[in-house]
C-alpha cells in the first residue's frame, strides 16, 4: 500500500523460471483474490529486481554498457517462453519506449534494440507502434502519480497501425507499478488489439 492506495498489482511470473512461492504474502488480501495483474491480462517477469538482476539492468540503462545487451536478449527470450503456446508467432511484439533523455544520452533505446533483434532472429512480427512524449521522470514519483503521468507520456506512432495480428506483446525492461504497461495496453486496445500480454526482464 502506498499513499492511501488500497491495492497494488504484482505481475505474473513463469513458475518454471522463477520460484514464486510466498508471493501471495507480498499482496494485500483483496489483491490475492484477484488476478495477479490488475492492468493488463498477463504480465510475465523473469526476475525480481534485486541484486545481480538490478545490476544487470543498471549497467545498460545508466552506464550504457552495450556488451551486456546479448544477456538482456537472452533473458527476454526466456520470459517470452512463458507465454501461452502459439502466441509468439501470432502476435505483434511492441517495445515500451524509454525516456527521451535516456535515449539521447545512450544514443539508442536498449529495449527497442533487443526486441527488434529478437524478432529478426525468430521471424516474429516487430511493430514499434508506440511513441513516448517527453515528460517528467517517474523515478521518484509515487504509484498514483506514475499512473497519472503514464497516461500522458505515450501515444500511437503516426502512420503505424496494428498488423493483421489481433494480439500484442508489450516488452519492457522492468515493471515497478505497471503504470507504463497499463498506459500502453490501453493505447493498443484503442487501436484494435483484442489481447495484450506484457513481458519484462524484472519486476520490482
Amino acid at each position: 500500500m502506498e499513499d492511501g492506495d488500497q491495492h497494488h498489482s504484482e505481475p505474473k511470473r513463469n513458475p518454471s523460471l522463477l520460484n514464486s512461492a510466498g508471493d501471495g504474502e507480498r499482496r494485500c488480501f483483496a489483491c490475492r483474490e484477484q488476478s495477479a495483474s490488475l492492468y493488463v491480462p498477463e504480465v510475465y517477469s523473469l526476475l525480481l529486481y534485486r541484486g545481480l538482476s538490478k545490476d544487470l539492468l543498471a549497467i545498460v540503462k545508466f552506464q550504457n554498457y552495450r556488451p551486456a545487451l546479448p544477456l538482456w536478449m537472452w533473458l527476454l527470450e526466456r520470459a517470452i517462453e512463458g507465454l501461452p503456446p502459439g502466441i509468439s508467432r501470432s502476435a505483434d511484439f511492441i517495445p515500451v519506449p524509454g525516456s527521451t533523455s535516456g535515449i539521447l544520452s545512450r544514443g539508442y533505446d536498449p529495449v527497442h534494440y533487443c526486441v527488434q533483434r529478437i524478432c529478426r532472429d525468430s521471424g516474429w512480427s516487430f511493430n514499434p507502434c508506440i511513441a513516448r512524449i517527453q515528460g517528467k521522470s517517474q523515478k521518484t514519483a509515487d504509484r498514483r502519480t506514475r499512473f497519472n503521468q503514464a497516461r500522458l507520456q505515450y501515444t500511437l506512432s503516426a502512420g503505424r497501425k496494428p498488423t493483421t495480428h489481433e494480439v500484442a506483446v508489450l516488452i519492457d525492461d522492468i515493471s515497478t507499478t505497471g503504470a507504463s504497461l497499463r498506459a500502453c495496453s490501453d493505447l493498443l486496445r484503442s487501436a484494435g488489439y483484442l489481447g495484450v500480454y506484457g513481458i519484462t526482464i524484472a519486476q520490482d
